[in-house]
């Protein structure tokens, strides 16, 4: 959960960043999508429901990284709050 943990860190050391709605909206998705994978992850399944979570978790990582087009948090954060000034 780099993103989440980032996120929450840059948060209590300098306050929630000034990003408009479309912006704000981009990052909760990128943080609920890392809770669902961490969440999947956690749990114990044998035959076909393990078949079924490793590909729900297949996908959940392929919308992450259309998300964050496989950038560090560093650098999401970065633009986002460029483009918000």
């Amino acid at each position: 959960m780099k993103f989440t943990t980032y996120y929450s860190n840059l948060i209590k050391a300098n306050g929630v960043p000034h990003l408009n709605v479309k912006q704000h909206a981009h990052l909760m998705n990128i943080i609920v999508l890392e809770a669902g994978m961490a969440q999947l992850e956690k749990l114990k399944c044998e035959g076909q429901s393990h078949v079924n979570k490793t590909k729900t978790l297949y996908d959940l990582e392929n919308k992450l990284q259309h998300l964050t087009q496989k950038e560090s948090p560093e650098a999401i954060m970065r633009s986002r709050i460029e483009q918000s000034q």
